[in-house]
């Protein structure tokens, strides 16, 4: 199941760009999903779409939330927390020796432990 919380930036984030009806001319940003970046365009300044922000930075906010994490910040926590969200009850970090010196391999156990997921 989709979480509702996400669903509408989905749903703005996959709108087409649209220059809108008016002539003047103001820089935007909007966000591609097929190359999965926010790239700029020209706005005519009415009409369009919620696909159109006015900086880079409210762009990658709304369109791709990952980008707020630093690298080394652990995934575990943000995956931790979309599995709580879905319901799903069993949770761990596994690490074996290759782990300590490579990320740790995150695995979700599904129901009854037989499909184990590699993240």
């Amino acid at each position: 199941a989709e979480l509702p919380s996400l669903m509408g930036q989905a749903d703005t984030c996959r709108l087409p760009k649209q220059e809108g009806n008016c002539k003047t001319l103001n820089l935007r940003w909007f966000y591609n999903w097929r190359s999965d970046t926010c790239e700029r365009f020209i706005y005519g300044g009415c009409g369009g779409n919620a696909n159109n922000f006015k900086n880079l930075q409210e762009c990658l906010d709304k369109c791709k939330p990952s980008a707020k994490f630093p690298a080394e910040t652990p995934r575990r926590n943000l995956l931790q927390g979309l599995i709580s969200k879905a319901g799903l009850r069993r949770f761990y970090h596994r690490l074996d020796e290759k782990d300590v010196f490579h990320d740790a391999a995150e695995v979700v156990e599904c129901a009854f432990g037989r499909n184990k997921i590699q993240v």
